[in-house]
């Protein structure tokens, strides 16, 4: 795109390598939604192969960098350390290669203004070397951002040097100025999620059901996301005990889940609970795919606890088929009970009783689905395209 503003957006961590998969991916589409309402934008992304390259995806141009450059006389340090980012959270670690690689071709594409998405290690390092170079950085939490020890150090250090931080909840922007020390005016809420008002709407429950071929006589729970391992900050183990708890009442209820992950592990430990033979695993599904199971389902489940910041793109698709939400009690989501149901962290038995509150409330869920519905159109690609491309131009200093 000709004229419009100049951004590169950057997800440092090396995405699916096959481009029909990398096109359906919910971060392109947002990126794609901030070009058609009028910014140039160049996405980066890292890749394991030792050579750049370049496609053309849903319109926009993507730049996949090797980990590391081949600079034989830079310490290795810099040219090409592998860093262990340890978390919080049981041992689990992310490694990132150096953050040089990733600054120097962004660079040579001359952007007016950085976006970089996610509170990574290699983000972070970015932020002091583009400012350096008088590039407007800004940077946003696509996943926990409050840590200890020297991560919380450095975290607090290199957030200092963005322009601006986008955030979505009011919790996470309170906490960035409490324990971070940093400028309310530096912060700015926006919606950093959202979903595909192309591919996510209502639909007729019957015949979704029938186009999967689930009986009508059973009640529906359904979860989208990565099956993490047992006890993991994110836990669709949760949900589990959730279904343990509904077959309590004699009724039956059925648990969907989508998505990739540890599927063994999570069948093995449905059997030790005893409700294995009702638990459908549809493994891996594209987003295109994924309308007919939202709106084959009763209720959502969001089995994720207070302030932990996820995505919550499945959450958002969720809402936007009209499918109600009970979930553990979280800031990255929507704000209000208008919309959503909340719980106790961890409290599987509320979970439950939330789920036969609004099956057997026809006035509830009604309600609940309306104020959804209304709720929920900030939230599509086009809207949070439209107010990213207005935030960029205020850092500009352009008039809209």
């Amino acid at each position: 795109m000709d004229g419009g503003l100049k951004v590169a957006i950057v997800l440092p961590t090396v995405v699916k390598e096959k481009e029909e998969e990398i096109a359906e991916a919910s971060y392109i589409n947002l990126a794609r939604a901030t070009q058609k309402a009028g910014v140039d934008v160049t996405f980066f992304t890292l890749t394991r192969n030792k050579q750049p390259r370049v496609s053309y995806l849903n319109g926009v141009k993507i730049v996949f960098c090797p980990y590391s450059i081949s600079l034989s006389k830079l310490p290795k340090f810099l040219s090409a350390a592998g860093f262990t980012w340890l978390t919080d959270l049981k041992g689990a670690h992310f490694r990132y290669k150096s953050a040089l690689s990733l600054f120097n071709t962004i660079r040579k594409y001359r952007p007016e203004l950085i976006h970089l998405r996610g509170f990574f290690l290699t983000n972070l390092l970015m932020l002091p070397l583009f400012r350096a170079c008088s590039i407007p950085t800004i940077i946003e939490p696509v996943e926990y951002p409050f840590y200890r020890g020297i991560r919380k150090s450095l975290t607090k250090t290199c957030l200092k040097w963005a322009t601006k931080i986008f955030v979505l909840e009011k919790d996470v922007a309170d906490r960035l100025v409490r324990e971070c020390g940093i400028p309310k005016e530096k912060i700015v809420r926006i919606e950093c999620t959202g979903f595909d008002e192309r591919l996510f709407f209502p639909g007729d429950k019957e015949s979704s059901r029938n186009k999967l071929g689930l009986d009508s006589g059973s009640s529906y729970l359904l979860y989208v996301g990565s099956i993490y391992p047992k006890g993991f900050v994110k836990d669709p183990f949760e949900l589990l005990h959730v279904l343990k708890e509904l077959k309590k009442t004699g009724e039956k209820y059925k648990l969907i889940v989508v998505g990739p992950g540890n599927v063994e592990e999570y069948l093995n430990f449905a059997k030790e609970l005893g409700v294995h033979e009702d638990v459908l695993m549809a493994g891996y599904m594209k987003p295109s795919n994924l309308n007919v199971y939202y709106n084959a389902a009763d209720v959502f489940l969001w089995p994720y606890p207070q302030d932990t910041l996820g995505v919550g793109t499945a959450l958002t698709e969720a809402m936007a088929c009209g499918l109600p939400v009970v979930s553990y009690l979280g800031k990255h989501v929507p704000e209000g009970e208008s919309c959503i149901k909340y719980v106790p962290f961890r409290d599987r038995k509320a979970m439950a009783e939330k789920v036969l509150e609004l099956l057997k409330n026809d006035e509830m869920r009604s309600r609940l689905v309306k104020n959804c519905l209304q709720m929920i159109r900030e939230f599509s690609f086009s809207k949070v395209g439209e107010k990213t491309k207005l935030e960029y131009e205020k850092i500009l200093g352009r008039p809209p």
